[in-house]
């Protein structure tokens, strides 16, 4: 009888204290741990959709020489998306390889095939601003050119409730050069 009391006594259990201290270690370390992957998460959301945006531009770059037909980007801030379409104007007054799609395009049903992708970036990224293309828009010929043509043409995208940015320049060639910064001043730098 008094070796099973005894071995009850031994098999006891945590304290409440030593749960306790356990618990706080735990919820310490998670107040840690937590913003720094939230951060993290965000990085990595905004990388992804600057490599994405820089992939679609090559990809329009080949169908543009693939197919022998302009290829246009256009940039929609407020919706914070992005349309690849062919640029290929052949009505009245039209101007192929202009870079500019009409409220009228923007309409037309999917099976039309003027837009081949829409590119929503929702909550990975916040597209900026655009600058050296007017209109928020550009073409690339099939010989690869891209049209407005610029030095300084460049695409900004922030990561949401931070301030880091990449900004992606777009050479006349269609070459796409990446750069990741903190925002400064309300630009990327």
């Amino acid at each position: 009888m008094t070796d099973m009391n005894n071995k009850t006594r031994q098999e006891r259990g945590f304290t409440l204290a030593e749960l306790m201290v356990t618990v706080a270690i735990i919820a310490i370390i998670c107040a840690i741990a937590i913003p720094a992957w939230q951060s993290m998460k965000r990085n990595s959301d905004l990388k992804n959709a600057a490599f994405s945006l820089a992939n679609t531009i090559k990809w329009a770059k080949s169908e543009a020489s693939k197919e022998n037909v302009c290829m246009g980007l256009s940039f929609d801030l407020p919706n914070n998306q992005y349309l690849v379409f062919r640029d290929d104007d052949n009505g009245p007054g039209a101007t192929q390889c202009d870079g500019a799609m009409t409220t009228g395009e923007r309409s037309l049903p999917p099976t039309s095939g003027k837009i081949t992708r829409e590119i929503f970036l929702r909550e990975k990224a916040t597209l900026m601003a655009t600058t050296g293309f007017p209109g928020n828009s550009f073409s690339i010929s099939p010989r690869g050119l891209v049209s407005p043509a610029g030095l300084g043409n460049n695409v900004q995208l922030r990561a949401p409730l931070a301030n880091s940015c990449y900004r992606l320049t777009i050479s006349p060639s269609g070459g796409v050069r990446i750069a990741a910064s903190q925002i400064a001043g309300g630009v990327c730098p």
